[in-house]
């Protein structure tokens, strides 16, 4: 046993500062003393001259060597390796440049010539078109909704899509920076905006009529003048819209219902929004839903469904002239404006445009919605257009003839095979009693495939429509002649006009010209045609009058020059000839404009009032302004006012 050279107890290492063999204890006190300092196992001091021993230090030393040298091959791998990898990198970067450059190049030949056809489009549409415009309050993203071809912040920018988007803001806003009053176009969904105060500031409510879980909804009449009824829709912030998108949507759902000027189509007239709620102010439609007043017929009649389908598909003629689908057609959503004594009396109201959209460019959209039962089998594949509409329609006058729904299942699932399969009981006994024209017209509206299926128009001219509905008669004809002596050639007399007869009148005080309107729109397509006008004034006189006449009379009706006169326009006209705008009403219409109630109409409060909806020439306002201003004080009185709406026909 080696002993430890300090104290003489047994050694476990061997020292090599020391050159001596020490016990733990001593080893430790070498710590730190020299560089050399080394400790080995007592074993290799004690085999120190073994031979054996020898040989395996040896070995041991020749390993190392050898790994030595194989971790400075590895090594050099590494720096070939490392050296490649530098030049890949320098080379994608010079790859990735050269890639930069050349598509920023393409965007800036791409966005040159975008830039030039969007001047081109802009430049075309001041030249020849002035149109209303909507809220437009929400973002370019609703707009383009149905689109997905468009991939924002992506090169692959489709061309065609941004140009529609151009085409539709275009459809939908004044014409840019008007600077005279002749720019002006005066349309009703003018006055439609979004006020940001309780709709109890202009409106005293009345009674309940509904509520679910939208909110609720009540009768409601303006302020000082409580026969101009109108309903208003609440939604709470904190159940129905508490969202953006949610807000985003109601909001469109109004814009689209602002440009909708229709008969038959629900009309709204304001949209009010407070911290707590939204209120939609709309029409007050009293008759009920369609289908409880058929029910209460004892036997409902082709002639009674040919006239309620043939105002439904006139509204669809219209809508989808305007590219709006309606998508949740059902006789939930066909009210009654009011109670009707005989079916030939009804008057349809097409109303809840929650789930409508505009069509894009290409005539397609893509979301799965609606009510499963009056869903068209092409909405469910994502791929459809306006002709689901007229499918829902098909769907409608089946359970209107037999009663009973042509597809129908106990859960979803079951209705969606029905509608896929399409497979309606045209065996059905209750066919036997009907006429042939019926059955071949509602197989021509449920037809799977949209390609066969007839468009809105194509189905108003249906041979069974035409045989049973009633045709319009000739007994307004004459009442049609006082409108010749019509003139309303000032600018601010027509938006005035629009404005009192969109706005302040009730049903009451428009029925005779509404009357009178849908005695000549015998299609019920919400507009009366230069044909139909013609057509009319034919029965009473030669036709070549007739067509000076018309030529006339749609000269100073057709104020946003369409070629046809809206719903709106004829009714200004109608009741501003027939001196329907009495004081009292123009008193009303005065003190709605002079917003801050100084007994003065100022260039600022018509620009309120006409130029909510785009960039316009405080010009424009001041031109409009002299129209009235006799006295030249640069405001309008409330004499000046009636001045201008009672003498100037």
């Amino acid at each position: 046993m080696v002993k430890c050279s300090n104290c003489g107890t047994n050694a476990d290492l061997f020292c090599t500062c020391a050159g001596a063999p020490l016990c733990p204890a001593h080893s430790k006190e070498h710590e730190g003393q020299s560089s050399d300092h080394r400790l080995f196992p007592i074993e290799a001091y004690e085999h120190r001259d073994s031979p054996d021993y020898l040989d395996g230090v040896q070995r041991r030393l020749e390993l190392l060597a050898e790994k030595r040298e194989e971790l400075k091959g590895f090594l050099g791998e590494i720096d070939t390796c490392t050296s490649k990898f530098a030049e890949t990198i320098s080379d994608l970067e010079r790859r990735i440049a050269e890639y930069k450059a050349e598509q920023i190049q393409k965007l800036t030949e791409a966005k040159s010539s975008l830039s030039a056809q969007i001047d081109a489009a802009i430049a075309e549409a001041k030249a020849n078109i002035c149109m209303e415009t909507p809220l437009l309050q929400y973002p370019l993203t609703y707009i383009l909704r149905g689109s997905p071809s468009l991939q924002v912040f992506s090169y692959r920018l489709n061309l065609a899509d941004i140009l529609h988007t151009l085409d539709h803001l275009l459809a939908y806003t004044v014409r840019t920076e008007p600077c005279k009053a002749e720019d002006l176009v005066i349309s009703p969904g003018l006055f439609v905006v979004n006020k940001a105060c309780s709709y109890m500031t202009k409106y005293e409510r009345s009674k309940l009529l509904g509520e679910g879980s939208f909110g609720k909804v009540y009768e409601a009449h303006v302020k000082g003048a409580p026969t101009v009824k109108r309903a208003v829709k609440e939604v709470q912030k904190s159940s129905g819209v508490e969202t953006e998108e949610q807000r985003l949507a109601l909001i469109q759902e109004v814009d689209l219902l602002a440009q909708v000027d229709h008969p038959h189509v629900m009309k709204v007239y304001e949209l009010f929004e407070d911290d707590f709620k939204f209120a939609i102010v709309s029409e007050l439609i009293t008759g009920g839903e369609l289908f409880d007043f058929l029910c209460s017929m004892e036997v409902l009649t082709e002639a009674g469904a040919a006239e309620a389908i043939g105002q439904l598909l006139g509204a669809l003629v219209y809508l989808h002239e305007k590219q709006i689908v309606h998508r949740d057609l059902k006789p939930e959503n066909i009210m009654l404006d009011q109670t009707p004594n005989h079916i030939s009396e009804i008057s349809l109201k097409l109303i809840d445009f929650g789930l409508s959209a505009v069509l894009p460019h290409n005539h397609r959209l893509h979301e799965v919605t609606g009510t499963l039962q009056y869903m068209a089998p092409e909405v469910f594949s994502g791929q459809y257009d306006n002709k689901c509409d007229v499918w829902s329609v098909g769907v409608i006058l089946y359970l209107m003839l037999i009663g009973e729904l042509p597809f129908d299942g106990d859960h979803e699932d079951q209705v969606t095979v029905s509608v896929l399969m399409n497979s309606p009981n045209y065996e059905h006994e209750q066919w036997s009693v009907l006429s042939p024209e019926a059955l071949q017209f509602v197989q021509r509206l449920l037809v799977s495939n949209p390609a066969n299926r007839p468009t809105a128009s194509e189905a108003l001219e249906d041979p069974w429509v035409r045989k049973f509905r009633q045709v319009a008669t000739s007994e307004a004809t004459l009442k049609l002649g006082n409108l010749k002596k019509y003139r309303c050639d000032l600018k601010l007399k027509q938006a005035i006009t629009q404005f009192v007869t969109a706005q302040l009148l009730s049903k009451e005080e428009i029925s005779q010209a509404r009357d009178i309107f849908n005695s000549f729109d015998a299609n019920h397509d919400g507009w009366l045609s230069r044909e139909e006008l013609v057509a009319a004034l034919a029965r009473k006189e030669a036709l070549e009058e007739a067509e000076i006449e018309v030529n006339q009379l749609m000269a100073r009706v057709d104020l946003d020059g369409s070629g046809k006169i809206d719903y709106s326009e004829f009714i200004s006209a109608w009741m501003a000839q027939e001196k329907q705008l009495n004081t009292s009403v123009l008193d009303r219409a005065f003190e709605n404009i002079d917003s801050d109630h100084s007994g003065k109409i100022s260039v600022g409060e018509l620009e309120a009032l006409l130029g909510r909806k785009g960039k316009t020439s405080k010009d424009l306002w001041t031109d409009l302004l002299k129209q009235a201003d006799t006295n030249g004080d640069g405001v309008i009185d409330l004499e000046e006012f009636r001045k201008l709406m009672v003498d100037r026909l």
